[in-house]
């Protein structure tokens, strides 16, 4: 019996084991999934298959939730169709990871026309969609309207070559365009894009694009598809993996702490002996911190990512006489829990984190010379042309509460509720050092609302500066399968104070209305001033002016900073060279397609991480061959068991890992 624990590297005050879309179910056909059920387990886990209709507009997804999140401990369990086998425990709080390939994405869309021509190394594809069906599809997407289409090929092809593609765009019909504007959505699209997929039985036809989109400051929809698509023998790209035979922490003497920030953070001696370590004992040499901070894996599983709990590069302070003494210090960086992207349509649009809002650190008090300390490096000296100064960046940030899960499913949380009998404002003051006065800021922001019972319907108004927007509820029948209407906008004006001040007044339409917030967003010029602790400075792909640049060169003024960080990926981050005169602090570097993130700090402005304490092995990877991984909690293993038994039946080898 191999005793081993696993440890989630994200904490939360939820417990979602899994939310999966049905399309990743083998079989489906091309108009869309035929998984169209819902099943009860073991309680309290329920799983669910929602056909358009939810608060989010998850259509077609399969959700697995549950209320309780108890962190005692229970075994492992590994199914096949006839055995079961227990070896390992192991504490605290998990996610369900597919390994089969069960991923987010986009939605399967079912069309008015669906022609399909299979002339073995040639198919022409006709497909056309009518206004009720793209109003449909857009009253249940989120940001990005964009849908996947697939057929069953009789070829084996390894890839596709666009021999035509016509698309016929219309502008957006009223019906459409409101729902479109109910809620913040991107203006960034990509073309469609075609390829085959092989699942091992049968290739399929793919094509995934957008159904509306922001073409000349308009919004237009998708009214038909003619393609005439070739095999090709360029497969699309798949994504190769080497899977380590053992995990990190298979062996070796580990310990936990968590972060909660993005920002430098310091481990030293009071959090060694908070976490129940001598520091007297320990051999710095022999330290090794491991940890991928608060982001969420990609959902979709070709999308490349660690094959385990990344090494992160640090910084040893005062540890060069191979003693942990008092203002000794293992310092390294925290990246922030949500995820930024920025395109020059939408400017910075953030993905909050879905399992949780802590993130954990792994300590190793015990590791051999064989595996070598990734220690902070300099970045090389930029030697290019230098094409802008730059003064000012764009700041970006959130203010986004996780406490309420509206329908105890999904990965839809939200924060403070606004009520016909108790409080109906929300207000947000955030405070921006040296806010560009005058420059453009944007502020996005979105909601759920329900109204039900007589009245008349509900409104949410966001006031900004000087400019305003109402988001407006539709009252609910008693036979809606629809718990809350979500809603969003956006709104951009001149900066005239040092801050973002943001308030939304809900006005009920009846005696049982109400709103949830979910999120406030924000952009905002910023002078480059540095005045103490930490701060963070964005580098945009491209000049003032919106042309593309190769150099730059940053000026920061106010105080001097000790060091400055490249911390645009946040597993190799690197030390800039800098140099300060006059009171300034400027830096150089490359400028290409991806923004670059930097952090300027003192260390005397160093987060510190909270200790967990002690955590056992762990050998997921010495599970073997494996097709499903449900991680769960102690209080759902019965729940998790059952589930497991279900995919046993029909063949696969499930390993149940408990928290």
């Amino acid at each position: 019996m191999f005793q081993q624990s696993i440890e989630p590297t994200m904490l939360r005050k939820f417990a979602e084991v899994c939310s999966a879309k049905a399309k990743t179910v083998v079989g489906f056909t091309a108009h869309g999934p035929v998984w169209r059920s819902e099943a009860q387990y073991d309680a309290p886990l329920c799983v669910k298959v929602l056909v358009y209709r939810s608060i989010m507009g998850l259509n077609f997804f399969a959700k697995m939730h549950d209320t309780r999140a108890d962190l005692s401990c229970l075994a492992w369990s590994l199914f096949t169709f006839q055995r079961v086998w227990r070896s390992f425990s192991c504490a605290t709080l998990g996610i369900c990871l597919w390994l089969c390939g069960l991923s987010g994405g986009e939605k399967f869309m079912a069309q008015t026309v669906s022609n399909v021509n299979d002339e073995g190394l040639v198919v022409r594809v006709d497909l056309a969609w009518d206004e009720n069906e793209i109003a449909e599809f857009v009253s249940q997407s989120d940001r990005k309207i964009t849908t996947t289409w697939q057929s069953p090929i009789a070829e084996n092809w390894s890839g596709v070559e666009e021999l035509q593609v016509e698309e016929i765009w219309v502008p957006a019909e009223a019906e459409v365009l409101a729902l479109i504007e109910e809620r913040w959505r991107s203006k960034h699209w990509e073309p469609w894009v075609w390829n085959a997929i092989d699942d091992g039985a049968q290739t399929f036809l793919r094509g995934t694009g957008p159904l509306v989109r922001h073409h000349r400051g308009h919004w237009e929809r998708l009214a038909s598809i003619n393609a005439i698509l070739g095999s090709s023998p360029n497969g699309v790209h798949r994504v190769a993996r080497d899977w380590p035979a053992t995990s990190v922490r298979a062996s070796g003497d580990w310990y936990a702490y968590a972060t909660t920030e993005e920002g430098v953070h310091c481990l030293g001696y009071d959090e060694l002996i908070a976490a129940g370590i001598e520091p007297s004992s320990v051999n710095p040499s022999q330290l090794r911190l491991f940890g991928r901070g608060g982001r969420h894996l990609p959902l979709d599983n070709d999308e490349d990512r660690p094959l385990d709990v990344p090494q992160q590069r640090v910084v040893l302070r005062g540890l060069d006489d191979g003693t942990f003494d008092p203002g000794d210090e293992l310092c390294w960086y925290a990246s922030s829990h949500e995820t930024w992207n920025w395109n020059q349509e939408d400017g910075w649009t953030h993905e909050a984190a879905l399992w949780g809002d802590t993130a954990k650190w792994f300590l190793r008090l015990d590791a051999p010379s064989s595996l070598e300390l990734t220690s902070m490096e300099l970045e090389s000296d930029w030697v290019g042309e230098v094409e802008e100064i730059r003064t000012q960046h764009l700041a970006y940030g959130v203010r986004e509460d996780h406490d309420v899960n509206l329908i105890r499913s999904g990965r839809n949380w939200f924060g403070s509720r606004l009520s016909a009998l108790g409080a109906n404002t929300a207000t947000w003051n955030i405070p921006l050092d040296h806010a560009v006065q005058g420059g453009t800021a944007t502020v996005r922001f979105g909601a759920a609302m329900r109204s039900i019972g007589a009245g008349s319907a509900s409104q949410l108004q966001y006031q900004f500066e000087d400019q305003s927007v109402t988001l407006t509820d539709n009252l609910l029948s008693p036979s809606s399968l629809l718990f809350a209407r979500y809603v969003g906008g956006e709104m951009t004006a001149a900066m005239s104070q040092s801050g973002i001040q943001v308030l939304a007044t809900f006005s009920p339409g009846t005696d049982d209305s109400n709103a949830w917030i979910d999120y406030l967003t924000y952009q905002v010029p910023q002078n480059l001033v540095f005045t103490s602790g930490q701060m963070h400075i964005n580098g945009l792909p491209f000049d003032a002016d919106g042309n593309a640049i190769f150099g730059a060169e940053y000026v920061l003024g106010g105080g001097v900073p000790d060091e400055v960080w490249n911390v645009s990926d946040p597993l190799e981050v690197k030390q800039m060279p800098i140099s300060s005169s006059n009171g300034s602090t400027a830096w150089q570097d490359a400028v290409d397609a991806e923004p670059r993130r930097y952090c300027a700090f003192r260390w005397a402005a160093a987060l510190r991480p909270k200790a967990l304490g002690p955590v056992g092995n762990s050998n997921v990877h010495g599970l073997g061959e494996v097709d499903n991984v449900i991680v769960t909690v102690p209080g759902l293993i019965e729940a998790a068991d059952s589930l497991a038994r279900m995919h046993a039946s029909r063949g696969l080898r499930v390993a149940v890992v408990p928290q």
